[in-house]
């Protein structure tokens, strides 16, 4: 009876994986999906040209990247843009001013404010409106960032970075010409993701981001190598040595990004029961509702990046050795251990904040009275809200320390061995987006292929189907339904 239960067991998971090698050479055999892929890859190799390129005027004396590396705020927008302000190119701002709009629509439109909330309910006409809001929402804040970039680069103490204008100081008009010129960049990088998004796989913007993080991983680890080789340039001993520990920090990146992978597929699953369709006990029929680890995604991160970045902004304005540049240098800057305790504690405060605002406990409640569901055990009402809540609050008890903990082990591998902070590859801001948007992206394919394959089920049926017969209609989901943002 063992070797019968074993060998249906092994059989089982024969056909299992079987089954799987099969739907992933279907997948990329289908034209559309290949069609698909290449127009994504063609759109982002369009973006990535244009990072490249500089703005006209503008005289490189050295890499720009200690120009970013230097300031927090630039690292930021350089990061959510991206990476295209280390070249001070056309898409120097790239979709960073489109995600701050997006992150205060998303926040306006959770019952704060109750003509943005009631527009979502009104369907694709609705999120049409939406949108529009979101790119004029998008126009001040991309003034502003292109103001701000043209000023900390034109300021005295990154003049050794890059010259506007042969070194001159910049004319009216010239500011004019230059904030214009990143404004345009900044809504020509929304279009390219808009053409991802609906031509081709995943989301558009988010891709966009990754693949100027991807684009900078290279030489993060070739910064890391560099400064490690000479840090231990005295002795053959410490070369050596010194060469392990670069091998370690190699190691240490994959499974950082294992642990990522991990923590953001984690999911707590609540059972949810129909009323009328009597108890369900087998397991692959019940419905959950899934609470994710890591629910809230990488918006804290953001945010308390955002509010770090401000001291920094200051600081730059002040000269070295003043009060004002010593106290911010000493306790408010991601260079010092008060600044990453402060920087973990609001990842943390915005991680519970915004997993409440994402799974609203008030609204699941609703939601389930509405449709005659149930957690099993729990009253209708007021206390599902507060089962979920407390589901809620256990999860990010675990999540919060975690998402907090991997954005800033860059900054603490700076400090434990001496890299600077933003030369360190490991976790981050950056890593976090990487996984997320990878993890979309393949969802997206699978999900392309199988509205594809149904659309062709759905050809055939109506073509066998007699005149006399009632059309059939299979519902496929929407496809901007499954490149939602990542944020």
């Amino acid at each position: 009876m063992i070797k019968t239960s074993t060998n249906k067991k092994n059989t089982q998971l024969d056909s299992s994986n079987s089954s799987k090698v099969k739907n992933f050479i279907k997948i990329f055999t289908n034209k559309k999906v290949i069609v698909s892929i290449l127009i994504t890859i063609a759109i982002l190799a369009i973006f990535r040209v244009g990072a490249l390129i500089g703005l006209p005027g503008v005289t490189f004396l050295s890499s720009t990247q200690s120009a970013t590396q230097s300031n927090n705020i630039l690292s930021l927008m350089n990061l959510l843009g991206g990476g295209g302000l280390t070249r001070v190119s056309f898409f120097a701002l790239g979709v960073s001013p489109y995600i701050t709009a997006q992150i205060i629509m998303q926040l306006l439109s959770t019952d704060l404010v109750k003509p943005i909330s009631d527009m979502l309910k009104t369907g694709e006409a609705g999120k049409r409106k939406y949108e529009i809001w979101t790119r004029i929402i998008t126009l001040p804040f991309a003034f502003l960032q292109a103001y701000a970039v043209v000023a900390l680069l034109t300021n005295s103490k990154l003049a050794h970075v890059v010259e506007f204008n042969n070194g001159n100081p910049l004319t009216n008009q010239q500011w004019a010409f230059y904030i214009f010129l990143l404004v345009g960049g900044c809504y020509a990088s929304i279009f390219l993701g808009d053409v991802i998004t609906k031509r081709g796989v995943g989301n558009g913007i988010t891709l966009i981001i990754a693949s100027g993080i991807i684009g900078s991983l290279i030489t993060d680890f070739q910064v890391a190598q560099k400064l490690l080789t000479e840090m231990s340039s005295t002795s053959s001993a410490q070369y050596f040595t010194h060469q392990i520990s670069f091998i370690l920090y190699i190691i240490f990146f994959f499974i950082i990004v294992m642990i990522i992978v991990f923590m953001n597929e984690s999911v707590r699953k609540i059972p949810v029961q129909q009323i009328g369709q009597g108890m369900v006990s087998d397991e692959d029929k019940v419905h959950y509702l899934p609470i994710k680890v890591n629910s809230a995604g990488v918006i804290p991160v953001i945010f308390s990046a955002s509010l770090m970045s401000i001291p920094s902004t200051i600081q730059i304005f002040y000269d070295k050795g003043s009060y004002p540049y010593d106290l911010i240098a000493n306790y408010f800057t991601l260079e010092s251990w008060s600044g990453i305790c402060i920087y973990m504690f609001l990842t943390i405060l915005f991680t519970f904040f915004y997993s409440y605002v994402q799974i609203n406990p008030e609204r699941q409640a609703e939601n389930f009275k509405k449709s005659g569901k149930f957690i099993l055990g729990v009253r209708a009402g007021e206390e599902t809200e507060k089962y979920i809540l407390r589901i809620l609050m256990r999860v990010n008890f675990i999540g919060a320390p975690f998402l907090a903990i991997v954005a800033a082990i860059p900054y603490l591998v700076g400090k434990a061995i001496g890299l600077p902070f933003n030369d360190s590859a490991l976790g981050g801001t950056g890593m976090i987006i990487i996984v997320a948007v990878c993890l979309q992206t393949w969802l997206s394919i699978k999900s392309a292929a199988t509205s594809m394959n149904y659309n062709k089920v759905r050809k055939g049926i109506q073509l066998s189907t007699s005149v006399f017969q009632p059309d059939v209609e299979v519902i496929t989901k929407d496809k901007s339904e499954s490149n939602k943002l990542l944020w």
